[in-house]
């Protein structure tokens, strides 16, 4: 995704990092406007530019991390993997 976003957007998931809660096909509705409260869904952006669908955990002192559901993926870091919160999750569609 380049340049700027619109408020809402649909974006499938492309991994299977959030299952069993949802399949790796989900379609998620995202809000830029949303800040994240912990347990969303969060589109996050890297300091490589690369974006992920995970849930936002927070942990001691202000910091934060990506997490996936499925045990198969780590978790990525706020300030290890040069994190950014892009989007927050406020609905899914299912096929």
């Amino acid at each position: 995704m380049q340049g700027s976003l619109p408020p809402q957007f649909v974006l499938a998931s492309r991994d299977n990092a959030l299952e069993p809660k949802h399949a790796a096909s989900t379609r998620f509705i995202f809000d830029t406007s949303r800040r994240p409260q912990a347990g969303n869904v969060v589109l996050v952006r890297d300091d490589a530019g690369d974006l992920y669908i995970r849930e936002y955990h927070l942990q001691r002192g202000g910091r934060w991390l990506a997490a996936a559901v499925n045990p198969a993926y780590q978790p990525m870091h706020d300030q290890a993997d040069g994190l950014r919160v892009v989007a927050v999750a406020i609905g899914a569609l299912w096929a």
